[in-house]
């Protein structure tokens, strides 16, 4: 099924990955690092270009530079968030939203 992958280009290389192997995104500086099982891509779409993008519901923002797949998320508090061993913040303008998108993940 096309829905359930993702096509983008990073460098010369066109990549496809499954949406649900999607850990989290992070961007820094103009460079979108996006963290999918044990790899990393790289590449020059902001943050909120990502977030709009219909392929990419399963993205919360949960702070200015992050994005998480909310499907992966295994653990929260009032300011982190866990997928498996990994811990990310939560910023404080985003609690509230991250801890309804948990809740309401099945």
């Amino acid at each position: 099924m096309k829905n359930n992958y993702i096509l983008f280009k990073e460098r010369n290389t066109q990549h496809r990955i499954k949406i649900e192997s999607i850990l989290f995104v992070r961007t820094n500086d103009h460079v979108t690092k996006m963290f999918a099982g044990k790899s990393i891509f790289n590449f020059n779409t902001p943050l909120q270009e990502l977030l709009e993008d219909p392929n990419f519901k399963c993205l919360v923002q949960i702070h200015r530079c992050f994005a998480v797949n909310i499907h992966q998320v295994t653990a929260i508090n009032r300011t982190e968030i866990f997928i498996e061993h990994i811990r990310l913040p939560i910023g404080r303008n985003f609690s509230e939203t991250v801890h309804k998108a948990f809740l309401n993940t099945t």
